[in-house]
């Protein structure tokens, strides 16, 4: 079985992404709420602990307990922080593939792959431009064997 994991690309334009976001929200809430002097810093407060928060204790975590697990048999996907969670799809049940990649999805790894099977789906969030187009490829071969009667 090869596993692959989140590309953590993606959790560092998360971070980047965030961050921009809590400045552009501080500096609204500077600008409209400075009228309340308390108000305003209990939302700049929230903001940045938020921010703290998600980038740097909950999705590392989520990042390093996430895998996905293909072999000629078996789809495995495992994740989740506090509670985990385990998935898994026989390779003979899958019906197609859904890519998606981004424009720039290249350089930012927030690339995800939907496997649809006959009565569910297992999605893989996170993943670089290369592991993409590995599993496609892989997955692609298991899908387009003669089913046997």
């Amino acid at each position: 079985m090869k596993k692959y994991c989140p590309c953590y690309q993606a959790l560092n334009f998360i971070r980047l992404f965030m961050t921009l976001a809590s400045f552009v929200l501080n500096y609204l809430s500077l600008k409209f709420l400075s009228f309340n002097i308390v108000l305003m810093w209990c939302f700049i407060a929230l903001f940045w602990s938020a921010t703290i928060f998600l980038g740097f204790i909950y999705l590392p975590i989520y990042f390093s307990n996430t895998y996905y697990g293909i072999s000629k048999t078996f789809i495995t996907k495992k994740s989740g922080v506090f509670y985990i969670s385990k998935q898994t799809m026989r390779s003979q049940s899958m019906a197609f593939l859904t890519a998606i990649v981004p424009p720039f999805g290249k350089y930012t790894g927030c690339n995800m792959l939907i496997v649809h099977a006959m009565g569910g789906n297992i999605i893989m969030v996170f993943l670089s431009y290369e592991d993409i187009n590995e599993i496609s490829a892989t997955l692609e071969k298991e899908i387009k064997k003669p089913t046997k009667i």
